[in-house]
């Protein structure tokens, strides 16, 4: 099995995909790049045996399960996510 650790600010999203989405009048926080995500997408198929586990601080206030349905939403499929990091102890 291999381990990808993701993040995703800078990584599924950018100023760029943010600035794009704002003048659409689209929260950009609810949307990612459309060509990271399909990068990502890509990798995924390319290896099945690909597993995420999501390092963003987006994981913050969220469990695999939450996260799971929210990147499931946009063609990441849950069963590919396993874990989130651990948030450290001194950030309480």
């Amino acid at each position: 099995m291999k381990i990808l650790f993701l993040d995703i600010d800078g990584c599924l999203n950018s100023h760029q995909s943010a600035a794009y989405f704002h003048r659409l009048g689209v929260n950009p926080n609810k949307h990612f790049c459309p060509i990271a995500l399909s990068n990502l997408l890509s990798i995924l198929e390319e290896f099945p045996d690909l597993r995420l586990v999501i390092s963003s601080t987006w994981r913050l206030g969220e469990t695999l399960e939450s996260m799971q349905q929210k990147l499931g939403s946009l063609g990441v499929p849950a069963e590919r996510i396993i874990s989130l990091t651990p948030r450290h102890p001194r950030n309480h």
